[in-house]
């Protein structure tokens, strides 16, 4: 019972799930069993198997005599049961000519199984707390039955080419199939090839001692995503549709016999160096292009009621630059200090949508489709702030002009994307006779996020029974002349750029502090041969400018996210 503690509005959370329990049980099994074979020199045969099985059980009970049930309780349980058996066979062969020309050459083949299958009664009417449970209900409120699968199949070949360490090359082929396609369109082909050439052996390098690093690779290929629900082809009914007692089944998925294998085309050029043999610096290009895009394409209610289909469509380019540079700033017999850094930028842009369209707005989500700008920008009204003489809320037209009217014909591309564009992180490791202090940290810029929460929370009378933001009490408009973003008590809030918020960050991600045990004191043990003991701390700080509760995340929408966890951790590492 609520012993008078809980002071906010609502149901208390821990009395309410002291009367409404859930219980969850999960139990997992994990099994891999290999075998290599050698039947003529230089070939191995590599033959895998294995299975990860598991079966999940819960229990659900809600308390008649709990006060908000009115004396009527209710019970559920769940079960589920999930088994994936992949098996892979490749065959590794290995061939040089003259300590110059080395070959190795790969050809396998993979298979992966899954099938899942559970199901989920509730019922209700109990009037005993100890005797809730799914028999003792009047009624059923609730049933599932679930049955799932899928399978894929691939056939690959890798050869590779090397030239005295000097020049490499790699060509690379797959065939895969998949189960999320109709029959006619299982099979993908993809391809790759690869060069690389590690300039620092060549010899009008080998004088040059300061340059201990020197290579230059590119890539170029083909690679296939399958990532649809499991019958996304298929057209679907689906059953549970009652009629005056009588059961019925309606049609749930416009099927498309012509879905296939999305498509990206990536082409990567690197350059690795070395300096000194202390500093490290990785710059990498690339250019990846996605045709033939999984997508849920809109289509009239009157087709059957669902209002949208999986199709092949459009195109999207991702170009950007990654560097990754790493040093050693002081090295001594005792005492190193070691820096690195790195960093990514991207470029997204839509090329093509579907059936000659060049946007297509998603519904209240406000992000548009449009070509030629990022698939993941904001189409926004632009929030334009508070009329200091009436408390008005205001906003921009489409044109710029300021309006006391929201119109959904005055949103805007924003230019603001709900995934950085620039990301990285850095750190460094102090270390001295064992004693090793290290600290990483990691950083996005220009990421922008809605915050659903600030919605509710200064809802100003819209959402009254929800926590309500102090901002409401000390900066919403009172009087003539205030000057502040949130209007007079009254006007309500709208989904518009006020709540686009700055998600960039920069975060303490580890600290870790540790100590190994010299070896000449282990082997004194005539035992162990690796002691360490460290203590680790993970997301202790985070500096933003974001108002909720974490900035990280992926999502367009901030709704009331969990944050990352603060954790520390000890550990003693032993070796024998």
């Amino acid at each position: 019972e609520n012993d008078g503690t809980w002071k906010g509005t609502g149901q208390n959370p821990i009395e309410w799930m002291a009367n409404n329990p859930v219980e969850h049980k999960k139990y997992k099994l994990l099994s891999t069993v290999f075998a290599d074979i050698t039947p003529v020199k230089n070939l191995t045969v590599r033959a895998q198997f294995g299975a990860d099985y598991s079966h999940s059980t819960s229990f659900m009970q809600s308390f008649p005599s709990y006060i908000i049930n009115n004396k009527s309780g209710s019970a559920g349980r769940s079960s589920a049961d999930i088994l994936s058996l992949s098996e892979t066979l490749t065959a590794n062969y290995r061939w040089a000519l003259n300590d110059e020309h080395s070959f190795n050459f790969l050809l396998g083949q993979e298979g992966i199984d899954y099938r899942s299958t559970g199901f989920q009664v509730v019922t209700r009417g109990q009037t005993i707390d100890r005797l809730t449970n799914v028999t003792s209900g009047t009624r059923a409120s609730s049933w599932q039955d679930v049955n799932s699968s899928y399978s894929y199949l691939s056939l690959f070949f890798r050869g590779e080419y090397n030239y005295k360490d000097l020049y490499y090359a790699e060509v690379a082929g797959r065939m895969d199939a998949s189960s999320r396609f109709g029959k006619d369109n299982r099979w993908g082909a993809f391809w790759s090839v690869g060069l690389m050439w590690d300039m620092k052996k060549e010899n009008f390098l080998k004088k040059y001692d300061w340059l201990t690093t020197m290579r230059l690779a590119l890539s170029t290929g083909t690679s296939g995503n399958s990532d649809i629900g499991y019958y996304a082809w298929q057209s679907l009914v689906k059953g549970g549709m009652d009629y005056m007692g009588e059961t019925g089944i309606y049609p749930a998925q416009s099927g498309n016999s012509n879905l296939s294998w999305e498509k990206t085309w990536t082409t990567n050029l690197a350059l690795h160096l070395g300096f000194w043999n202390r500093v490290n610096l990785d710059v990498e290009l690339y250019n990846k292009k996605t045709t033939d895009m999984l997508m849920d394409v809109p289509q009239s209610y009157a087709v059957n009621g669902s209002g949208s289909r999986w199709d092949n469509i459009g195109a999207m380019v991702n170009r950007g630059v990654e560097v990754t540079v790493n040093g050693d700033v002081l090295r001594t017999k005792d005492f190193s200090w070691n820096l690195n850094a790195n960093f990514s930028y991207n470029k997204n842009k839509i090329t093509e949508l579907y059936n000659g369209v060049d946007e297509y707005e998603i519904a209240s989500a406000n992000l548009k489709y449009v070509v030629g700008h990022s698939a993941t920008e904001f189409y926004i009204n632009r929030y334009a702030g508070v009329n200091p003489t009436n408390g008005d809320a205001l906003w921009y037209t489409k044109d710029g002009e300021i309006t006391t009217e929201f119109r959904d014909s005055d949103k805007v591309m924003t230019g603001k994307s709900f995934v950085a564009p620039w990301q990285g992180g850095f750190g460094t490791t102090l270390t001295w006779k064992g004693i090793s202090l290290a600290a990483q940290f990691s950083w996005v810029a220009d990421r922008w996020v809605f915050n659903n929460d600030r919605y509710l929370d200064e809802g100003n009378g819209l959402f009254e029974t929800y926590n309500q933001s102090s901002r409401l009490l000390y900066d919403r408009w009172k009087k003539p002349g205030d000057v502040t973003d949130i209007p007079r008590y009254g006007v309500t809030p709208q989904m518009d750029s006020r709540f686009l918020e700055d998600a960039s960050f920069l975060r303490l991600k580890n600290l870790m502090l540790s100590y190994n045990f010299p070896q000449t004191l282990l082997k004194k043990t005539n035992f162990l041969t690796h002691l360490r003991v460290f203590a680790q701390g993970q997301n202790l700080l985070t500096f933003t400018k974001f108002s909720g509760l974490d900035p990280e995340g992926v999502s367009n929408m901030y709704q009331a996210q969990y944050p990352s966890t603060r954790q520390f951790t000890f550990g003693l590492e032993v070796s024998f």
